[in-house]
């Protein structure tokens, strides 16, 4: 475990951080302002996980997360805050308190009206044996069994320690992707001992847990119905989908008979001029043939007209006719 002098922090450098705010103020009556902050008094720590308190260094620790019921926040933060006053809380440079305004917390999937968290500064992602040793005496100095909550989100029976670059990314733990580096574990007492131990009466009990449960239901509800919803869409998609497709393969197949049509009126048309072309070729040869024949005819007539003049020629003592003169 490293730990090193806090003299380097000046009022300047804390102020970079966290604006000043009153933290006499209870968290439940700050509707300004998003945190309450509390540096631990110099006089009253021995050292801090800091090198200094400038960005760079500030970047590298981060904060074990303390989960409570909103009704046991105001406690817990008195309780935070005199510890820290008192030098109890050796290794811890600051801590924080979620307030009445939920400002950007609201936007976030986890968000619960119901639940504030105390955030407890120290430790480092490179020192894991000090940052744990610091989260148990943190658990133990806060006397820690839970947030006093039924249905809370915050796993039950861990607290978790949180980066400092990972907030300034905004990254938030999800069932997908866990940001926090370290968890402890407490021992977890049931919601109703929880709130009992902080001095609220039994009808007062009862009355927050019947809220928890409201919430749980109508929280469970909420996801019924955003469920059945997507399944819904789902189907409304899938359908559509399928229509799209049944629609894209009967213009398919409205194409194919169309140029199975096209093709059947092509042959159709190669079959006429096949025809009509041998009829041509058929009335040509015919012509052909007369001609041969016309041409023979002719032939004959001729020399038996040549053959007939000569004779007489003969007959009248006349020299002989020659027809090739």
């Amino acid at each position: 475990m490293f730990v090193i002098g806090y003299s380097s922090c000046t009022s300047e450098d804390k102020d970079e951080f966290f604006p000043q705010v009153d933290p006499t103020k209870n968290p439940s009556e700050e509707h300004e302002h998003t945190a309450l902050w509390m540096w631990a008094p110099e006089g009253a720590v021995d050292s801090c996980w800091l090198d200094e308190c400038r960005t760079k260094e500030f970047e590298n620790t981060g904060k074990w997360l303390l989960f409570y019921h909103t009704k046991l926040l105001d406690k817990a933060w008195h309780r935070a805050k005199d510890l820290l006053a008192s030098g109890e809380l050796p290794g811890v440079i600051g801590i924080e308190t979620t307030t009445a305004n939920p400002g950007s917390y609201a936007l976030s999937p986890n968000y619960d009206p119901e639940q504030g968290v105390l955030k407890f500064y120290g430790g480092s992602p490179e020192d894991e044996a000090g940052t744990r040793q610091l989260g148990e005496m943190i658990i133990s100095k806060m006397n820690y069994h839970g947030t006093g909550r039924i249905g809370s989100y915050v796993r039950w029976g861990y607290v978790y320690w949180k980066s400092h670059a990972a907030t300034q990314q905004g990254r938030y733990s999800s069932s997908s992707d866990r940001v926090s580096k370290f968890r402890l574990s407490y021992e977890p007492w049931q919601p109703e001992k929880i709130l009992q131990e902080a001095g609220f009466d039994k009808a007062t009990v009862e009355q927050l847990q019947q809220a928890d449960k409201k919430r749980v239901d109508d929280f469970g509800n909420q996801l019924m119905k955003d469920w059945r919803s997507s399944l819904a869409k789902k189907a409304a998609i899938e359908v559509a989908a399928a229509a799209k497709a049944a629609g894209e393969a009967a213009t398919a197949a409205r194409a194919a008979a169309n140029a199975a049509a096209a093709t059947a009126k092509a042959a159709g048309a190669a079959a006429a001029a096949a025809e009509a072309a041998a009829k041509q070729a058929a009335a040509a040869e015919a012509a052909a043939a007369w001609a041969a024949d016309m041409s023979a005819d002719g032939a004959d007539a001729g020399a038996k007209e040549c053959a007939e003049g000569a004779a007489a020629s003969n007959d009248k003592g006349m020299p002989k006719w020659d027809p090739l003169g």
